[in-house]
Parts: C-alpha cells; sequence; structure tokens
C-alpha cells in the first residue's frame, strides 16, 4: 500500500536522500518518495512485513519526525512554509539586532569609523554581540553537529562548521554574518516556496464559509462545516455552492472556471448536480446536499493535488544521487583545500578563510528544490485549468509522448445517440486533434463501432489510422503493441472498456466526465472533457520539463562554479571569495531556483 507522511526537520536535499537511503533499507518497503518542499514523503510498503509506526519510528531514529499524514480539506489549509516563513524571520529580525551593530564596530575602521579604539574593548564588544546571534540560529549548530557525527552531514553541517572556525578563531563579524545571512536566505526562500502552493490555497478557499439552509420549515445560515447530506440549501446569484449538491427547484448559470477551467457560464437545471465551491451568477436553486466535507468533487481534487507533489518525477533521481554525497564532497574539499594552501606556505589565517568559504558557498538546497518546486507550480497550474495529474511522473512523461491513442465514443464524439441513430462529433475534436498533430505527435482512433461508423468518424476529424470493433482487451493489446514497437503512448478515454488500455499506457489521460472506472484508472483527469486540453496538458509538461532543466542547469552550474572560487583555485586573477559574500550566494541560490519554478504560474500555455 502507499501511505504519505508528514515528515520534520528536513533543511536540504541531503536530509531528504539521508531518509530514503534509510527507509529503501528497511524489509517491506518498496518505495520512498521524499519531498522537501512539502515536507511530505511517500512510502509504497507491505503493510504485513512494517508497520506506519516503524516507518515512523526509523525516521526519528536518524533525528527526523514523521507521523501518518492524510490529504484532507484541513490539512490543505496548512502552509508549512508560511509557518516557516513566520518562524525565519523572528530569527533574522533578532539576528540583524546583534549582527548589524558588530558589523559597524568590525568595518568601520575599513571606512575612517573606528568606533572603539581600545582593541581590548573592541574584542570582547564583538564576541558579546556576535554570541546572541548564534544563540539565536542554535537550531543549525544542534542538527548540523548531530547529523555529523551520525556521519550524514547536510546543509547545517557546513553551516555549523564554518561559523564555529570562525567564532574560535576570533572572527566574530564572519560567524555572525555567516548565520544571519543564511537566515536571511532561508527567510527569502520560504516565501517563494509558500507561493508554489498557492494553487492549493486557492482551491480551499472556494468553500463558502456559511450556507443558507432550509430546516424544519425555516430557512437560516449556518457554518458550511455543519451540512449535512440531505440538507436543502438555498444558493442565489454571487453565493458560492457549499457542497456537492443536486438541483430540487429552480436553475441557475455557474461560473465553474476555478475547478475546471471552463470560462463560460454553465447552466444547471432541475436534476442536476452542482459541485461545491462553484459561484452562482445567476437565477436560483433549492439544492439538497449530496456529499459534504472529505467527500466532495473538490476535496478528491485537492487530494489529488496533494498526492501529485507528493511523488518524485524521474528527472530528479541524478539531483537525488548527487545529493547523497555533496555535503561529505564539500567538506572533503573544503579540508583538501586548506591543506593544499598551507602546502603550498599561505597563512593559517588564509588557509583557515578558504577552508570556511568553500563550505558556505555550497548549495546542496537549490539540487533539493530545482525539481518540486517547479512540479508544485506546474501541477497547481494544471489544476486551475481544470487539468488534474496524478502524479510528477506524469506531468513529465506527458512531455516525451509520440503517438496519441484516442477511444471514440464519449471522448471523440459526444456519447449520446441523435435522432439518426448516429453518435455526433464533439464540437472540440477536430480542433483538437488538428492541435496535436501540429506538435507531431501521431494520432490514432480506437472505437468498438463497425468499420464504417469508425470510418467517417476518423474521416471527419482528420484522423489516418483507426482500429474499429475493438474489445476492452483490443485496446490495451494495441497500446501494449505500439510500446513494444519503441513508442511512448498517451491513451485518451472515458469508458470501462478503456481502464485497461488507460493503465498499460504511459500516460494515461481520462475524460472527466467518464466513468469512475476510467478516472481512476487515468494518471490525468480532465475536468472539462475537452480533447483540447490533451494539447494543453502535452505544452504544460513541456514548460515544466523546460523550467526543471534549468533549474537542474542552475544548482548544477553555480556549483561548479563557485566552490573552485571559494578553494582559491583563481587567486593568480585577483579573485577570492570573502566568507560572507560566499554565504549570501549560498542563499540566493536557492531563491533563484524557487523563483524560477513561479515563473510556470504566467507561461503562456
Amino acid at each position: 500500500m502507499k501511505k504519505i507522511f508528514k515528515v520534520t526537520g528536513m533543511h536540504c536535499s541531503a536530509c531528504s536522500s539521508r531518509i530514503e537511503k534509510v527507509l529503501q533499507r528497511a524489509e517491506g518497503v518498496n518505495s520512498v518518495s521524499v519531498n522537501l518542499l512539502r515536507n511530505r514523503m511517500q512510502v509504497d510498503f507491505d503493510e504485513n512485513r512494517i508497520r506506519e509506526a516503524d516507518i515512523c519510528g526509523r525516521v526519528e531514529q536518524i533525528g527526523f519526525g514523521a507521523v501518518p499524514f492524510v490529504p484532507s480539506m484541513t490539512a490543505a489549509k496548512e502552509d508549512p512554509a508560511a509557518a516557516e516563513a513566520a518562524g525565519v524571520q523572528r530569527r533574522l529580525l533578532l539576528s540583524l539586532l546583534f549582527a548589524l551593530p558588530l558589523m559597524f564596530i568590525a568595518m568601520g575602521p575599513m571606512f575612517g569609523l573606528a568606533l572603539i579604539e581600545d582593541r581590548i574593548i573592541k574584542w570582547w564588544a564583538e564576541m558579546t554581540l556576535c554570541l546572541p546571534v548564534l544563540v539565536i540560529n542554535a537550531d543549525y549548530f544542534v542538527r548540523g553537529y548531530r547529523n555529523l557525527f551520525a556521519l550524514a552531514p547536510n546543509m547545517d553541517s557546513l553551516i555549523a562548521l564554518s561559523a564555529s572556525a570562525s567564532f574560535v578563531n576570533q572572527y566574530y563579524d564572519s560567524a555572525a554574518m555567516i548565520t544571519t545571512l543564511i537566515t536571511l536566505g532561508k527567510f527569502l526562500e520560504a516565501r517563494a516556496k509558500s507561493r508554489t502552493t498557492n494553487a492549493i490555497t486557492a482551491l480551499v478557499n472556494l468553500t463558502p464559509p456559511t450556507a443558507m439552509v432550509e430546516r424544519h420549515g425555516e430557512t437560516g445560515e449556518i457554518p458550511a462545516a455543519e451540512l449535512a447530506v440531505e440538507d436543502v440549501v438555498i444558493i442565489r446569484p454571487g453565493y458560492r455552492v457549499p457542497a456537492d449538491c443536486e438541483v430540487v427547484s429552480g436553475s441557475c448559470a455557474l461560473d465553474e472556471s476555478a475547478l475546471t477551467g471552463e470560462s463560460r457560464p454553465v447552466e444547471r437545471a432541475v436534476g442536476e448536480r452542482l459541485t461545491g465551491g462553484t459561484m452562482c451568477l445567476k437565477g436560483e436553486v433549492r439544492a439538497r446536499i449530496v456529499a459534504v466535507g472529505e467527500d466532495t468533487t473538490l476535496a478528491a481534487i485537492i487530494r489529488l493535488v496533494e498526492e501529485a507533489t507528493t511523488t518524485k518525477a524521474p528527472v530528479a533521481q541524478l539531483a537525488d544521487k548527487i545529493s547523497g554525497i555533496f555535503v561529505p564532497a564539500v567538506i572533503g574539499i573544503a579540508l583538501a583545500a586548506a591543506g593544499v594552501w598551507l602546502y603550498l606556505g599561505a597563512s593559517g589565517n588564509f588557509a583557515l578563510k578558504i577552508a570556511i568559504g568553500v563550505l558556505v558557498i555550497s548549495c546542496p538546497c537549490a539540487l533539493g528544490l530545482a525539481t518540486p518546486t517547479a512540479i508544485m507550480v506546474g501541477t497547481g497550474r494544471g489544476a486551475g485549468m481544470g487539468i488534474l495529474i496524478k502524479s510528477a511522473a506524469a506531468l513529465q512523461q506527458a512531455a516525451q509522448v509520440d503517438t496519441i491513442v484516442l477511444d471514440k465514443t464519449g471522448t471523440i464524439t459526444e456519447g449520446n445517440l441523435s435522432n439518426t441513430e448516429e453518435d455526433r462529433v464533439k464540437k472540440s475534436s477536430v480542433e483538437a486533434v488538428a492541435k496535436l498533430q501540429q506538435l507531431g505527435k501521431r494520432v490514432l482512433m480506437l472505437s468498438g463501432d463497425r468499420d464504417e461508423v469508425a470510418a467517417r468518424i476518423a474521416a471527419e476529424v482528420g484522423i489516418g489510422e483507426y482500429r474499429s470493433r475493438c474489445l476492452p482487451g483490443d485496446k490495451e493489446k494495441v497500446v501494449r503493441e505500439l510500446q513494444a514497437g519503441g513508442r511512448t503512448v498517451m491513451m485518451v478515454g472515458d469508458g470501462v472498456n478503456d481502464a485497461p488500455a488507460l493503465a498499460r499506457a504511459d500516460v494515461g489521460v481520462a475524460i472527466g466526465a467518464g466513468t469512475d472506472v476510467a478516472v481512476e484508472s487515468g494518471d490525468v483527469v480532465l475536468m472539462k472533457s475537452d480533447l483540447r486540453d490533451v494539447a494543453t496538458l502535452i505544452s504544460l509538461s513541456r514548460a515544466t520539463m523546460r523550467v526543471i532543466k534549468q533549474n537542474l542547469w542552475w544548482a548544477f552550474f553555480y556549483n561548479v562554479i563557485c566552490i573552485p572560487v571559494a578553494a582559491g583555485c583563481f587567486t593568480n586573477f585577483g579573485l577570492v571569495m570573502n566568507p560572507m559574500l560566499g554565504a549570501a550566494a549560498m542563499s540566493c541560490s536557492s531563491v533563484c531556483v524557487v523563483t524560477n519554478a513561479l515563473r510556470l504560474r504566467k507561461v503562456k500555455i
């Protein structure tokens, strides 16, 4: 079974990598995916061989926290990044309170402002101002040395080592500013990370706080959370639908754009269903509640988005492998660089600054955030357009498909027989097929209908390849044969008979108006049941992968360039890295990665 856990205490990709390694070795655990951005992990395990409590226990043994997590409306309201930003902001302000006077005292003489002339008093003043900064940021030292002694150093270990070395060697200004600048970077990073979860927050906020309900012959306003199935609610223009319900009397026009991306108002009349969170634009209805709380469509959408952002895309594997050895390698480089400079005759002070510079400029955080930030924003962008992507792997794979297999009935066509007993092609299908062909995709149609019907529909929408009289097993077989021929296949369908093919395909896309079985089998759900959204999905996937590659390139490039600079490889060219500048650069690296991912919110798809 697969289970999501909430993890606490992670601060860089070395942390998430360590948790994954420890759990992968546990008997009964099939796979582990830890999301540094969301502080979540998804574990696929055999519950007969290992219990949830054992999984949590193993995580706790290595210094982190873990508890089972169930994606829900309530849980989605939590914003760990916002809470983290608030806590880090307090630490930053307190740190600046002491660090700024310290910098004036230490650096003043360089600008002709010797605030304290006596050397001994100056030394005491600097140490006295430095100590509170280190105490305020004690978490870096506690976590850093704990992981270092456990032979699993992380980013905190690099900060702790560099700040401690500066303090012991009486570089009080460096010790204080290194920790303060790192904290500033953490604050900016947490604020930026919080913006990547805006899509989930927006979905949660669609539920109105109150509802107008009829009970015992009286009408009154109650908290929406108190609604029960079979309650009758009154929905007027300007009201949001408080929960999933069915129209009992009246009619209305709804704005469903927040859930499906559909910009046009949708008419609803007696007997038709209203989805919680949608907005009534005109008309008035009485509607009977059919689902509340975690059973609503909105709650299901939020769960899908939460679960998708907990998984990892295959492209993240390289970064994960590097993260696992990154911090020990950096410590080794720092020691080696200091040793080489001492061997070459440099002073102990210079060699120490070189070592500290290497430690503080290295940034495993950027590697760890490169993929999940883009996945989070891309998945949220898709949800806003009515495209629900169930996993990071599906989002990545959609960019790589070269063959698209379309079911006929209910996908290309309306799925309802007209007066001539023929199923009509959807208005959007011709445009959708043309778009897919413009993207260079091979498009096939599969149908259970007789050959002449399949031929007519295929010709009408411009599809050159089709198969008729297909049973469910035949559709799955076609997908399998295409894959055996080296094709990466996307299957799009809506019915029970499409489920095997949806499951077999590299990416299964279910039409939202289709059966529950098809929706469950698909990797992606198109809420608008509009075939044009297949092209939108592919474009979104390409844009997301482009950002991920940019982020990974930046994370690698930053470290490849900056670590040699900090190690003193370019001193002959007058390029020497000040440790404080290195701390600022490290913080900026993580912020750059997150900010780049946020561009996906406005990229034209």
